[in-house]
């Protein structure tokens, strides 16, 4: 069903379609993606993706391959193309979302052995917000005491301020003593990867963008929205200046097709690229389409 829905989308679009429905993205899908691109002499290619995050290195090293190999790259998200799989739009020509479509923040958890998002609701930003939101109680509490120890208790603004950070303290210094500060370097140096290799790959693909643009884009993406699964659809990536479109007609149909079948999306990757003949393609598939 997957290869018959991209061989009408490759017949419609009049250029080939490479499938990328994968579970993770890691370095395999990168060596299957290569060898799956090696022979096209097309210079444009249409990526009908489906995958909820993976391996942050992995994602740029696929974005890069795409470029390489091709001119103009379009980006189909029937369903979700989240954490590092969002990375691989950001080098699309155009990102055509279906009616259930989304991308993802870049706020990938950094895991040390692998650098891996996984599909996993975890964010980098986690500590930070958690710290943050400590600082603000703990700033909240410290005033609140000041003021009734000045004003409902009558006691000298001296004597205020030191019982205040009394108590303060008792209540939060062993929530501050919980704080790990490998915890905090291992995610920020996570989120300092998915900045990095996200600016790379628009400096070299997006060269009209200017470079305080490009941070501004990513550092957006990597800090605005609340949690891991936040939806980013058509309206929220037109306010942030990716080239986003409507489906055609056409288009529509077979990205809706496609989002029914991916509820139960394959188990194995799909890596696969095919022209506008039934049945047609090449490169590895490794779970039944």
């Amino acid at each position: 069903m997957l290869i018959d829905a991209a061989t009408r989308l490759a017949r419609a679009r009049q250029r080939p379609c490479l499938l990328f429905i994968v579970p993770e993205l890691n370095h395999a899908c990168v060596r299957t993606l290569r060898e799956t691109t090696r022979q096209t002499q097309s210079p444009a290619v249409d990526l009908l993706l489906h995958c909820p995050g993976g391996n942050i290195h992995a994602a740029y090293l696929a974005a890069r391959e795409l470029k390489r190999r091709f001119e103009r790259v379009a980006a189909f998200v029937p369903l979700s193309a989240k954490s590092a799989a969002t990375m691989l739009c950001l080098i699309a020509d155009e990102v055509v979302l279906g009616g259930l479509g989304e991308l993802g923040p870049l706020d990938g958890q950094n895991q040390p052995l692998e650098l891996a998002d996984s599909s996993a609701d975890r964010s980098g930003l986690i500590p930070f917000k958690s710290l943050e939101q400590l600082n603000d109680a703990t700033g909240a509490m410290y005033e609140a005491l000041v003021n009734r120890f000045v004003h409902s208790v009558h006691m000298k603004a001296s004597d205020a301020f030191s019982r205040a950070v009394e108590l303060t303290s008792a209540v939060f210094g062993p929530l501050y003593a919980q704080i790990s500060p490998t915890v905090l370097a291992e995610s920020a140096r996570g989120l300092d990867l998915a900045l990095e290799h996200a600016v790379r790959l628009l400096r070299r693909y997006r060269p009209p963008m200017p470079e305080p643009a490009r941070y501004r884009l990513v550092r957006r993406l990597i800090n605005a929205y609340p949690c891991h699964c936040f939806p980013l659809d058509h309206e929220e990536l037109e306010e942030l200046g990716l080239p986003v479109r409507r489906p055609e007609p056409t288009e529509d149909a077979i990205l809706e097709m496609v989002a029914t079948i991916l509820v139960d999306p394959p188990s194995e990757p799909v890596i696969r690229l095919v022209n506008g003949e039934a049945g047609s393609g090449s490169g590895e598939d490794k779970s039944e389409a």
